[in-house]
């Protein structure tokens, strides 16, 4: 149950920091 939680809170992470380069790159 612990390790769901852990991959459930890295995928959330990396999704956070993929938005935020697309929203970068758009910008530029």
């Amino acid at each position: 149950m612990r390790a769901l939680l852990t991959w459930w809170r890295s995928t959330l992470i990396l999704e956070y920091i993929t938005v935020g380069e697309i929203s970068q790159r758009g910008r530029k």
